[in-house]
């Protein structure tokens, strides 16, 4: 799923000893999410309507692109690719503060490997892979904790009961293999002190699978963790000390993976085989997925970029094809950028200035043009927040 995956250049190592909890298969409330047949539709059929978020620029608040994006408490967190900062803006885009540490000392981050927001405790989570560190901060920016852990961690996340967890991104890089980390596990319970104290969901893929997604965490409607591994069909909720599977993709007239095939299926950066599997009829998910209060976004496919949304009001589906769309062609490149966030029925991308100047011109008349049109080279990138057509939810496949 290559649009839509970020390689990563930092060895994710587990060192350490923990005690690994048995998954249990809880079937009889898991709801099925269809992967249906991609349905043929424009561009302008999926974008029922949207709004543009223009980001304040000043001295202090001034982004090169976006990278991530988080919203927590009506307010939207948003960090570049220098990885330096965190900007913390209302959600018409007014400035408020950052988070601003980056540098050498105990109490600050070399860089931003990773932004997650926890809404259930109003906590900003930053993860920094090359000093090796969960810092913690309130939602208005304040440092409140910083966690040491002797591992290369990638992604830290909360629950709602305050819980830190390091989520697998799948990703080993340099020549080490999977075989040296002990516990490899998709999901490490770390104490304040930054030990492992507990493991859930052993890793299914022993070989490579250089990938990570850029999908922000999601939670239940009480707050518990939903996670969904590396070329799982599962999305599991994490409940105390087990794994519950919450979530089961279905896709219709394809192969689900079996244990075997995990186990032999990789990717890097000199080979792969993920592609003859998907040209074998394997439905391939790669763990990113996005869910609102009203609908889960799931990505899936390789060189077949498939997208699912799903209604968990109506509970049904429909799938498409980003690259097989209609319509006018510089939409489809605006609205392509998987979203990085979402809240109701409102998905949210960020957009590069570079994109916008080279859509501007083709874009057709309308609010999106015109708004494309005032920017200048001083403005910050933008945010476009939109929202699907429901009525695709009752197409016949």
């Amino acid at each position: 799923m290559k649009a839509i995956t970020i390689p990563t250049l930092i060895l994710l190592l587990f060192i350490g000893s923990c005690q690994s909890v048995r998954k249990e298969a809880h079937t009889s409330n898991v709801e099925t999410i269809n992967i249906e047949k991609p349905i043929s539709l424009s561009i302008e059929e999926l974008i029922e309507d949207f709004d543009t978020i223009r980001l304040e620029a000043s001295d202090h608040s001034l982004l090169s692109d976006i990278r991530y994006i988080r919203i927590m408490n009506d307010k939207l967190y948003v960090t570049d690719k220098t990885e330096s900062s965190v900007f913390i803006f209302t959600m018409d885009g007014k400035y408020i503060s950052k988070i601003s540490d980056q540098g050498q000392g105990p109490k600050e981050y070399l860089r931003i490997s990773r932004l997650e927001v926890d809404p259930f405790n109003s906590r900003v989570l930053i993860t920094d892979a090359f000093s090796r560190k969960l810092l913690i901060y309130d939602e208005a920016g304040r440092q409140s904790e910083i966690i040491q852990v002797d591992f290369f961690p990638m992604r830290f996340v909360s629950d709602r009961s305050r819980r830190n967890m390091h989520l697998n991104p799948g990703s080993i890089m340099l020549d080490l293999s999977r075989n040296e980390i002990p516990n490899a596990h998709n999901i490490l319970i770390i104490d304040r002190e930054g030990n492992i104290k507990d493991s859930f969901l052993e890793d299914e893929t022993p070989q490579r699978i250089d990938i990570t997604n850029g999908a922000s965490t999601s939670y239940t409607d009480n707050g518990e963790l939903l996670y969904m591994p590396i070329l799982s069909n599962i999305i599991y909720r994490i409940h105390e000390n087990e794994a519950i599977p919450e979530y089961e993709l279905r896709p219709r007239n394809k192969s689900i993976l079996t244990d075997e095939d995990k186990k032999e299926i990789f990717y890097t950066f000199e080979k792969e085989n993920v592609t003859e599997y998907e040209d074998n009829g394997y439905f391939l998910s790669f763990g990113g997925f996005l869910k609102s209060d009203d609908i889960i976004l799931l990505p899936s496919g390789w060189d077949k970029d498939l997208r699912t949304f799903y209604s968990t009001k109506s509970k049904k589906s429909f799938t498409y094809e980003p690259k097989k769309m209609k319509g006018n062609e510089y939409m489809q490149d605006i609205f392509y950028n998987f979203p990085q966030a979402a809240t109701g029925e409102t998905f949210y991308i960020g957009i590069d200035p570079v994109l916008m100047e080279y859509a501007t011109p083709q874009l057709p008349e309308g609010k999106l043009k015109t708004f494309f049109e005032s920017f200048t080279e001083d403005d910050n990138p933008c945010i476009i927040a939109y929202r699907i057509n429901k009525k695709l939810f009752d197409v016949e496949k």
